[in-house]
């Protein structure tokens, strides 16, 4: 009976410890940004906040900077498909009422999402390190 209690205790003591261990490991705060769209202007020629696009061939993406990683959630509150940049590059295609995260370096970073369409668009600038989530919503949605 000492050999069962005193292997429950110890089950018991490994279980906190590694609680308290992973709630110590997230010690960087989430934060959430509500982004709300924009008009995309008719009269723009190349959108200057696209430096590169969707990719067309297989071809593996150099590193761009070092540094903490950041992680950022893409929530989709729009019924559009929304294709999303940062730093100007093309990082995914988040589908409507969906969500999409995409992981990059950390530190200063500019955020662009633009509609499939092409008739709305969002942004935000900031610093990014651990997570970040941005909540895209359309102007005319409550």
């Amino acid at each position: 009976m000492k050999k069962i209690l005193l292997a429950v205790c110890a089950s018991f003591a490994i279980s906190a410890l590694t609680l308290v261990n992973n709630a110590n490991a997230q010690s960087k705060p989430a934060r959430s940004i509500d982004v709300i769209s924009k008009a995309v202007p008719k009269s723009r020629g190349v959108n200057p906040n696209i430096k590169q696009g969707a990719p067309t061939v297989d071809k593996p993406e150099a590193k761009s900077r070092g540094g903490e990683p950041c992680l950022i959630k893409f929530d989709n509150f729009t019924g559009l498909t929304v294709d999303i940049m940062v730093d100007g590059r093309y990082k995914a295609t988040v589908a409507p009422y969906s969500d999409s995260t995409v992981k990059v370096g950390g530190g200063y970073t500019t955020m662009y999402c633009i509609s499939a369409g092409k008739t709305k668009e969002w942004s935000h600038k900031g610093d990014c390190n651990g997570l970040i989530t941005f909540n895209i919503k359309d102007s005319t949605a409550d």
